[in-house]
């Protein structure tokens, strides 16, 4: 009998395409406002992405409609996408102000060939500012912290960052029922956890972690070091055992009241020495949620506008016990920014 195999990224980018073509005729145009790396206030240079699948180049024309009370420049920009390619062009934001709840709607309008194509999103500070949380499951010291949150089967998940000299630290906020434990993985079923990659921006090694809850009252949790690997990702053809890729440099605490899971990871920047936490710096990070009575994965990156030809089925390891169902995750080019404070 034949074996199947896994789709590759060019087998995605190539339905996605071809779907993309089919359903507007051709004007094969997408665009949208790219996650901040600082807070809005601040006034920060964001970027507008926008993607050509089509065979033929494309002139666009780029306008953006803010929040309320914001300002920016220039009003529009003008850019050539290649066909099949991306470009980003940027607009100084010069008046903004900040949001407890961290999203910012906005309206991403292309103009090409006549058409006009308005793309309502909500977008999000993805910045990671300078904090010494105690990395002891609570997460109270998390307030000067800022949160990405999104939901996935109608539950919700928040995730956080900070970073200071020794540590580049991660909190997660999670939904869900009842919480199931790294023991239980001996009796052959799924497990919860927390898989997230970190990487330096523009390419180089990967690190990518994974962390397990030990116990459901003690807090204690488990970390492992899945991948360390020049070049970003990498084809994976089976699933992994966690045995033997414990990582005890990584800090980590899981604790689980009233239906909420809360994670505490502190990772050792001597241990991801090409991210090189400054104030001014951007890496990448992404982020699944494995939760044991779900069907698949959540994803970070369906909070940050990802289009569907950035899920890349070979970027991710699996490994036994994990939840990734069958949904393909996005790839792991998320872009964060240190940040000195939120203040």
């Amino acid at each position: 009998m034949r074996q199947s195999r896994m789709p590759n990224r060019e087998d995605v980018l190539a339905v996605f395409f071809a779907f993309v073509a089919s359903v507007t005729g051709g004007d094969a145009l997408r665009a949208r406002l790219d996650s901040l790396v600082v807070m809005p206030s601040t006034g920060p240079v964001a970027h507008v992405s926008v993607r050509n699948v089509s065979d033929s180049p494309a002139t666009v024309t780029v306008r953006v409609g803010w929040p309320e009370g914001w300002t920016a420049e220039p009003a529009s920009q003008q850019v050539q996408v290649p066909a099949a390619s991306a470009v980003r062009t940027p607009f100084a934001i010069t008046k903004a102000v900040d949001a407890v709840a961290n999203s910012y709607p906005v309206t991403v309008e292309t103009v090409a060939n006549g058409r006009v194509t308005r793309q309502a999103q909500d977008v999000v500070c993805a910045t990671s500012p300078h904090l010494t949380p105690e990395m002891d499951g609570k997460l109270d010291d998390w307030v000067d912290a800022v949160p990405v949150s999104f939901a996935h089967g109608g539950r919700k998940t928040t995730v956080m960052t900070c970073w200071n000299r020794k540590q580049v630290c991660i909190a997660v906020r999670i939904e869900e029922g009842a919480l199931t434990v790294l023991k239980e993985l001996g009796k052959g079923g799924r497990i919860d956890a927390v898989q997230f990659a970190l990487a330096p921006s523009g390419g180089g090694s990967r690190y990518e972690f994974v962390v397990v809850p030990v116990s459901s009252w003690r807090g204690a949790a488990q970390a492992y070091l899945f991948a360390n690997v020049a070049g970003g990702a990498r084809a994976v053809t089976k699933e992994r055992d966690l045995a033997g890729a414990e990582c005890e440099s990584v800090a980590a605490r899981a604790r689980h009241r009233a239906g909420v899971t809360e994670y505490e990871i502190g990772v050792p920047v001597s241990l991801v020495p090409e991210l090189r936490p400054t104030t001014g710096r951007t890496y990448c990070f992404s982020l699944l949620v494995h939760d044991a009575e779900q069907s698949s994965v959540r994803d970070l990156g369906t909070a940050m506008n990802r289009w569907e030809c950035e899920r890349d089925p070979a970027f991710w390891t699996r490994w036994r016990g994990s939840a990734f169902g069958d949904m393909t995750p996005f790839d792991g080019s998320i872009e964060f920014g240190f940040s000195s404070s939120i203040h």
